[in-house]
């Protein structure tokens, strides 16, 4: 009983995050990370080398992606949005079209999986700290970075609510319990 008020918790703590998002279907599932990279292979400063998403194909991810996972790499749960209606808004307020400065972080706290009909069509890690705010994008299956873009506003309050110390805290706490 204590593990699904949490995990009701956890779930409402997002739909709040998203609440512009109100179509968004955000789905707890347990999870693996199969590869959960320790670091991306980039140095820290500038990121001049990484440009932003190219409007043609941000438009193309917006408009095909039908389903996003997101995977927090700390935790053993996930979370998915099963909608192209809702991946098209995560797409549309989460990503901002502003190049990264300086990328002092070199471990990703998570990933994000991009699909289309089952397959990843294009995946981000998520680096987000207090320092940190952004993502790097590599095309499925490449561990090559392709483009770094600054998280929004609305994203930050999203990711804030995965990866903010209570939210955490809150994980851990599923985490335990359920090995119970």
């Amino acid at each position: 009983m204590r593990n699904v008020f949490f995990v009701t918790m956890l779930c409402l703590a997002v739909l709040v995050a998203c609440k512009n998002e109100t179509a968004t279907q955000t789905t707890l599932t347990t999870a693996q990370p199969e590869n959960a990279p320790t670091s991306t292979g980039i140095t820290a400063g500038p990121a001049a080398t990484l440009p932003i998403i190219p409007l043609e194909e941000y438009k193309a991810l917006a408009e095909n992606t039908n389903s996003i996972d997101i995977v927090p790499f700390e935790s053993n749960l996930s979370m998915s949005i099963p909608d192209k209606a809702s991946c098209y808004q995560f797409v549309a307020n989460h990503i901002l079209d502003t190049q990264v400065s300086e990328m002092p972080c070199t471990k990703p706290n998570g990933r994000i999986f991009f699909n289309k009909d089952g397959d990843s069509i294009l995946e981000a890690n998520i680096y987000y700290t207090e320092q940190c705010k952004y993502l790097v994008f590599y095309k499925a299956g490449n561990n090559t970075p392709l483009y770094a873009t600054q998280i929004t506003e609305q994203g930050k309050k999203y990711f804030e609510s995965i990866y903010g110390a209570n939210a955490m805290q809150e994980l851990q706490k599923l985490q335990s319990g359920n090995q119970k």
